[in-house]
């Protein structure tokens, strides 16, 4: 057994000291011990020490906690520093003589600082789906008692968690003040608090949130809204990492919904796996989303302003989700599913845009992408877990509450055609994916809300209304403009602008050409479109106007009381009509 090891508690300077990370620990024990305290370690620490530093090694200034308590470690090392003489001497009031004198009596030296950081729990819990005994054996109990004991007495003494501070710590030893160890004391609460959290969420407690704000943002909603940040969860990793540009509140969220709904489309087993996503979002929706097959056309190249022969399969997406609506899309926010390569950079760097998020990006895409705004242009890259696949609770706080609901995983599949409600039940591979497009982009699109789609393309998007038939309204005539910009007669009218305006000058005065046009006398020629409604239709008006934009395939929830008199007039215009049972809401 251990001899019993008597102190002098008003001369002896001492440190507890039980560490899982290891970094640099040797560095502070050495200034520890040349400071001349007294540390006492835990028996995996004081073993790393005695092989790591040769000062360590010969003093007699360092040794074990189990010397000091008397008391080995037990149970396979679950109980190390759980003890009275180790408690005693970190909680014990230094202006109280009573404290002091129980200290004497018991031979419990006075503990001035704690040196303590935990299991890797959290590191686990990512590794492991399951809680398992891995994740058990790995939730520290004396760790988190050393560090809330010395923290609670921070008056007195020093508890510090993170290897990074030692370098700061030894520079400023002597020159330590109630209000810096205050400061400490903060941050290991803060320590022990995220490591609590993440073991109460391994063990099912969802409802437990700890907000930490890792990066600020410009400003809220708007510029006189401060205190903005991008928070993490109880700890967890966010799903963007920033590599370039100063963040917005705004951007943020179009950078979430637009790449959820890319990466929910690239993933759609409607595609193939090289299949390439693009979305343009403006203020939380989407003003147009492409895939990039099939390729562009002639006069989508014209349309667009494109002098290649050849545009490859990301630069194809990009610029059809962007000339969509290339009106709405000015100033927008752009995710791709796939890896931004040089050629779409350079497209991207003509368009005057805030941001992009993407899978990865080629170091020329790069290079070019930040030199755009002077360098302000916002780049992030996605962490690829964050796809949006896997069930959680969502909370959203306002109001002084806080509202609570499972996120939307649901994505269409195979079976999403089983229940084709009307007579015409043929939709050729290239319709069905032209419908799931559309009905993705719905799922993050500000309800109400309806969409129309083309070959690989959704052209028109009606958002934010309040009833469907402004919705249909709104989609049908972006749907018409989309088209019409590709015609000969509004080419040449491009062909004949100005050389001296910028590029959002010419769409903007062609799309001003197209809209004196009598809009009613436009029609889009053999195109035939498909049509997703985020809920059911509740008359059949809206389908009387839908067949004006030659809309043939409808995909919608259905379930409203007057299903039967949409259905019959579908079938009146030969039209396609599923029904997914899955409404789309997005506020």
């Amino acid at each position: 057994m251990y001899k019993m090891i008597k102190v002098d508690v008003k001369k002896m300077k001492s440190v507890v000291i039980s560490v899982y990370d290891k970094t640099n620990i040797e560095l502070l024990a050495e200034f520890l011990l040349e400071k001349e305290y007294k540390l006492y370690v835990s028996d995996g620490t004081f073993n790393y020490l005695c092989n790591k530093s040769v000062k360590c090694r010969t003093t007699s200034n360092l040794t074990t906690v189990s010397h000091l308590t008397n008391f080995p470690e037990i149970l396979s090392g679950r109980v190390k520093t759980l003890h009275p003489k180790i408690y005693g001497g970190i909680l014990a009031k230094r202006d109280d003589p009573k404290h002091l004198n129980e200290l004497e009596t018991y031979s419990i030296p006075v503990i001035d600082a704690v040196i303590c950081n935990l299991y890797p729990f959290e590191k686990l819990a990512n590794e492991h789906a399951e809680l398992n005994d891995v994740l058990i054996e790995n939730i520290d109990i004396g760790g988190v008692s050393l560090i809330r004991a010395s923290a609670k007495n921070y008056k007195n003494v020093l508890s510090i968690v993170d290897p990074n501070d030692y370098t700061c710590l030894m520079d400023t030893w002597t020159n330590q003040t109630e209000e810096t160890r205050k400061e400490y004391a903060k941050k290991a609460f803060h320590y022990i608090t995220q490591y609590d959290l993440s073991i109460s969420t391994k063990f099912g407690n969802s409802g437990i949130r700890n907000y930490t704000p890792q990066i600020p943002l410009k400003y809220g909603c708007n510029p006189h809204q401060d205190n903005a940040h991008m928070c993490s969860i109880n700890g967890q990793d966010l799903p963007f990492k920033v590599l370039n540009g100063d963040l917005g509140y705004i951007n943020i969220l179009d950078a979430i919904n637009s790449w959820l709904l890319v990466s929910e489309v690239a993933q759609s087993p409607f595609y193939p796996d090289t299949i390439v996503a693009c979305a343009s979002f403006k203020h939380t929706s989407p003003a147009g989303v492409a895939v990039n097959v099939p390729k562009l056309t002639k006069e989508q190249k014209k349309a667009y302003m494109v002098d290649a022969s050849k545009v490859g399969d990301t630069a194809t997406s990009y610029l059809k989700a962007r000339y969509a609506d290339p009106k709405s899309s000015f100033g927008d926010f752009v995710a791709i599913s796939g890896c931004v390569d040089e050629e779409t950079a350079l497209y991207i760097k003509r368009e005057v845009g805030d941001g992009i998020v993407a899978k990865c990006y080629t170091d020329k895409a790069l290079e070019i992408l930040k030199s755009k705004k002077n360098g302000k242009y916002i780049i992030l890259q996605a962490t690829e877990e964050y796809d949006g696949s896997h069930k959680v609770t969502e909370y959203r706080e306002m109001f002084g509450m806080a509202l609570s609901q499972s996120s939307n995983v649901y994505s269409m599949d195979k079976r999403s055609f089983d229940n084709i409600v009307t007579k015409n039940k043929t939709i050729s591979e290239q319709n069905k994916r032209d419908m799931v497009l559309a009905n993705t982009t719905l799922k993050y699109t500000q309800s109400n809300s309806i969409s129309f789609a083309v070959n690989g393309q959704v052209v028109g998007i009606g958002a934010g209304q309040q009833n469907r038939v402004d919705c249909v309204k709104l989609a049908g005539n972006k749907a018409l403009v989309w088209y019409k910009r590709q015609c000969k007669d509004v080419v040449s009218f491009m062909d004949r602008l100005s050389r001296k305006l910028k590029r959002q000058e010419k769409i903007n005065s062609v799309i001003c050409y197209i809209e004196e046009m009598e809009m009613k006398k436009m029609k889009m020629g053999d195109m035939e479109l498909c049509l997703a409604s985020d809920a059911f239709f509740p008359f059949s008006d809206n389908i009387m106007v839908a067949k004006d934009y030659n809309v043939k395939h409808v995909i919608q929830p259905g379930g409203s009381l007057r299903d039967e008199s949409v259905i019959e007039k579908c079938d009146m215009f030969k039209m396609t009509m599923t029904y997914t049972g899955k409404r789309l809401f997005t506020h």
